[in-house]
């Protein structure tokens, strides 16, 4: 008896999710923003317009699912919504700019001000309003993806980059009260999203393969990553950027379901370190191939990291602005060519 094995893009993501059977192809997600200037135009709705009314917030984000063909939503396309409700100053950006916080007010963990109503900033209720619009018109046959802020990278909005990073070095205690104090934060709003609709949560927290080694990983994020893990109410995909590929057994242990990874990381490689114990998501690079490169050069990425064995393709990162929807799409053409014959 023949099955037909073409399933809702919600149940495809979540089988990915979880490293469940395969079905009709592998699926195509967006767990950090895929909004394009074309995008936007094709819409009719413009940064910084989206990062600020959940409606169109959410209409924005869901052509991620009506023109692109991908099975997931994902709302958020800010890494600066904690910032601004912890007090930091944000440019919100114009359509050929993203958020940036411009101020950093915190020196010491004194300063450090987790408002009761920490939901009710506008930060970050217009993204749960977003997800609570998606939910109604998507939530039966989409993934919704929520996203969050880590508290290394909280830490970083308030602090500074390149002060936090000394901290490492001179002032390590002080680092991981800070982190203490902001997980919280993470907690608070990963489980508010999942709340309002959200299937799962990505944790952007970006302490880079670049800038943090894996013993500084180890040391200060992995046991704050196992307590967030513990404590939010469903599934979550790290997202951490940059060369990783020295501590994916560590992601592993701090519990993740998934890991959002970049080009620079292996997909062949990736897989046979992970060992299926945690799902990947990715790896689509975005300077060289989505933004600079062609349909078809998306195509046998996309090819590469569906022979490789990854879970759900996806781009490795937060798409460049100026990214072209044809190269996106081709993302998506690639998973409708099927598994390989030989891990059908």
């Amino acid at each position: 008896m023949s099955h037909d094995r073409k399933t809702t893009p919600k149940r495809r993501f979540l089988s990915g999710l979880f490293g469940g059977r395969k079905g009709d192809r592998i699926s195509v997600a967006n767990p950090t923003s895929i909004i394009s200037v074309e995008l936007m135009e094709r819409v009719g709705i413009f940064f910084p317009e989206a990062h600020r009314d959940p409606r169109k917030m959410a209409e924005l984000a869901a052509a991620g699912y009506e023109i692109l063909g991908f099975d997931s939503i994902m709302p958020e396309f800010s890494v600066q919504q904690e910032a601004e409700a912890l007090g930091c100053v944000v440019d919100w950006g114009h359509p050929t700019m993203m958020p940036d916080a411009k101020t950093h007010p915190a020196k010491e963990v004194s300063n450090i001000f987790i408002p009761e109503n920490l939901l009710e900033k506008p930060s970050m209720k217009v993204v749960l309003e977003a997800l609570e619009i998606l939910r109604r018109d998507y939530g039966d046959r989409v993934a919704l993806i929520g996203k969050v802020m880590g508290p290394w990278t909280i830490s970083y909005h308030l602090v500074g980059v390149q002060n936090f990073l000394l901290w490492t070095l001179t002032e390590p205690e002080k680092v991981r009260q800070f982190l203490d104090r902001l997980k919280e934060v993470t907690i608070r709003f990963a489980n508010a999203q999942l709340q309002a609709g959200a299937d799962v949560v990505v944790i952007a927290d970006h302490a880079t393969g670049d800038l943090v080694s894996p013993k500084m990983y180890q040391d200060f994020l992995l046991p704050v990553h196992q307590e967030i893990n513990k404590r939010i109410g469903g599934p979550t995909i790290l997202h951490l950027c940059g060369n990783c590929s020295d501590r994916l057994r560590l992601f592993v242990e701090a519990g993740f379901d998934a890991y959002h990874f970049e080009w620079q990381v292996d997909a062949k490689r990736a897989v046979e370190v992970v060992n299926h114990e945690m799902s990947l998501i990715g790896n689509i690079a975005n300077k060289n191939t989505l933004f600079g490169g062609t349909p078809e050069e998306v195509y046998r990425q996309s090819r590469y990291g569906i022979e490789a064995g990854v879970d759900i393709l996806a781009p490795e990162c937060a798409v460049p602005l100026q990214t072209p929807i044809e190269n996106l799409k081709a993302i998506v053409e690639a998973a409708k060519e099927g598994y390989p014959k030989a891990t059908s």
